[in-house]
């Protein structure tokens, strides 16, 4: 089950302060395709990543880039 549109305010908010990502020219973000603005799906904790040592359900993270212009 994919979550994506649940996000479209925290993308919102963060935009606010930094850019969104956008998708390569295939339509995905670091290999991972794009479910919507900014957002992408991905096995948290098969890759180890931080979002998923909470063993949360259901769990989100950011990339900020801090050299952002906003």
């Amino acid at each position: 089950m994919r979550y994506g549109s649940k996000f479209v305010v925290f993308v919102a908010i963060s935009s606010q302060v930094t850019h969104i990502a956008p998708p390569d020219a295939k339509g995905k973000i670091i290999g991972e395709p794009v479910v919507q603005e900014g957002v992408i799906n991905v096995p948290l904790k098969s890759l180890g990543l931080c979002g998923s040592m909470t063993g949360a359900k259901f769990v989100s993270t950011t990339e900020v880039y801090p050299d952002s212009p906003k």
